[in-house]
């Protein structure tokens, strides 16, 4: 441990990550004194390039294929397409085949719906 770095306390935000090809949902861990948004767009700095997830499950955003379960994984952060919470459900704004899906599932068969080029 550096001699100026201190013990602060940490977020635990269960996050799905969606990157070009691969949806990663874990616990993102980032310092609790910053917003999620603040801690995503901070400057990059060489020990910051990655985000860290624990107990990710990684699949193929394409296929649905699960590609890996790990205890820990790190995310180059410019990779990163979006990021979704799971602390707070959104209400689905209408009524219709996904109104009991999770954001992150709704987002998920929108994809699938949209034309691929």
């Amino acid at each position: 441990m550096r001699a100026n770095q201190r013990f602060e306390a940490v977020a635990d935000e269960r996050v799905t990550i969606l990157t070009e090809g691969e949806r990663i949902e874990g616990r993102l861990f980032y310092m609790s004194n910053l917003r999620l948004s603040d801690f995503l767009n901070a400057p990059v700095q060489e020990e910051s390039r990655f985000v860290k997830v624990k107990d990710p499950q990684v699949t193929l955003r394409q296929s649905g294929e699960v590609l890996a379960h790990a205890p820990f994984v790190m995310i180059a952060r410019e990779r990163i397409v979006l990021v979704m919470t799971h602390t707070a459900e959104a209400e689905p704004e209408e009524a219709g085949p996904d109104r009991d899906l999770t954001p992150t599932a709704r987002l998920l068969n929108m994809e699938a719906r949209s034309p691929r080029s």
